[in-house]
C-alpha cells in the first residue's frame, strides 16, 4: 500500500469517535441560550447596582439634610429658650406692676372710703346735733 494511500479503518476509527451532529447542533444551541440568560443576567446586576448607586446617594444626600437640620434645631432651641425666658420675664414684670397698681388702687379706694365715711359722719353728727 502506497504511503500516500488512505487507510480506511483509520478513518472509520476517526468517524466513529465524532460526536452525532443532532447532539452536538442541541449542545450549541444549549450554549447559545445560557449565553443569553448571562448576559441577561449581568444586565440586571447592572441595573440593580445602578438602583444602588442611586439609593446610595439619596441615603448620603437625606443623611446630610438630617444634619443640617439637627444643627438648626440645635440653633433654634436656644433662641427659643431665650425668648421663652424674655417673655417670662416681661410677663411676670407685668403681673407685679399689676398687683402694684391694683394694691395702690385699693389703698386709694380704702382712703377715699374712709374719708366719706368721715364726711359722713361728720355730717351725721352734725345734724344730730341740730336736731337734739
Amino acid at each position: 500500500m502506497p504511503k500516500d494511500a488512505i487507510n480506511l479503518a483509520e478513518v472509520a476509527f476517526f468517524l466513529r469517535r465524532l460526536p452525532n451532529p443532532q447532539e452536538l447542533a442541541e449542545g450549541l444551541e444549549h450554549c447559545a441560550k445560557l449565553e443569553e440568560f448571562i448576559a441577561s443576567l449581568n444586565a440586571d446586576i447592572d441595573g440593580l447596582e445602578a438602583k444602588r448607586t442611586k439609593l446610595d446617594a439619596d441615603i448620603s444626600a437625606l443623611e446630610k439634610e438630617k444634619a443640617a437640620k439637627l444643627n438648626e434645631v440645635g440653633i433654634l432651641i436656644p433662641e427659643a429658650r431665650a425668648r421663652e425666658r424674655t417673655i417670662i420675664q416681661d410677663a411676670e414684670a407685668k403681673a407685679a406692676k399689676i398687683i402694684s397698681d391694683a394694691a395702690t388702687s385699693a389703698a386709694k379706694m380704702k382712703a377715699d372710703a374712709d374719708a366719706y365715711n368721715v364726711r359722713v359722719r361728720a355730717r351725721v353728727s352734725k345734724f344730730t346735733e341740730e336736731i337734739s
